[in-house]
């Protein structure tokens, strides 16, 4: 028991694949819903949880291996498929916060309304939606100079859905904390994402 208190206090969670502790930043927790698992990435969901390391590789083989039936102490059915689902509501929940940040006036849109708040110094995130295209390089040294994290976010429709737009190939949110749930969701997508052949070159 005091391993776990020990874990917790640190932030903590044992994923279940790895089998080690890490921060709970870089997992996703899943809950068993009668005989399903689902995934609770906003960790409220009522009932023990079973963490995963935000990567499709490792939630695969937690599917392949019947890891969660082993977790949850019980049969339960994962989805062949539950790294994808993931990933797409990740891709959503990222757009809802920018949503969140629009509305509360902390996120701008547009290669040059984005230039100008990371020049301002109030930008703590610029997104780049992954079908950005021949700017993305200039806005990330931008974004660099600027001391500003970059993360690629879902396609620049979805990404424009938040601010009545066709499209958003680049957003900027203002730092705080909303920023962050934003940045530490942006890295979970970036492990769920499947891997593209020529990503080693």
């Amino acid at each position: 028991m005091t391993a776990v208190r020990a874990t917790d206090a640190a932030g903590e969670r044992r994923c279940i694949v790895a089998r080690t502790a890490e921060a709970r930043t870089g997992l996703v927790r899943f809950v068993a819903h009668g005989t399903e698992v689902v995934p609770d990435l906003a960790e409220r969901l009522p009932g023990r949880g079973a963490w995963v390391g935000a990567e499709r590789s490792r939630i695969d083989e937690a599917v392949r291996r019947n890891l969660f039936s082993r977790a949850f102490q019980r049969r339960v059915d994962a989805s062949p498929d539950l790294a994808g689902q993931v990933e797409e509501l990740v891709a959503k929940r990222v757009v809802e916060q920018v949503g969140l940040a629009r509305r509360a006036g902390r996120a701008v849109h547009g290669r040059d309304r984005c230039l100008e708040t990371l020049r301002e110094g109030v930008a703590g995130l610029l997104i780049v939606a992954d079908d950005a295209g021949s700017e993305t390089r200039r806005m990330q040294r931008a974004a660099a100079a600027s001391g500003v994290t970059t993360g690629t976010g879902p396609c620049k429709a979805a990404l424009g859905t938040p601010f009545g737009a066709d499209s958003a190939a680049y957003v900027a949110i203002w730092a705080g904390s909303l920023c962050d749930r934003i940045g530490r969701d942006l890295q979970r997508l970036a492990g769920l994402r499947p891997a593209v052949h020529g990503d080693q070159a």
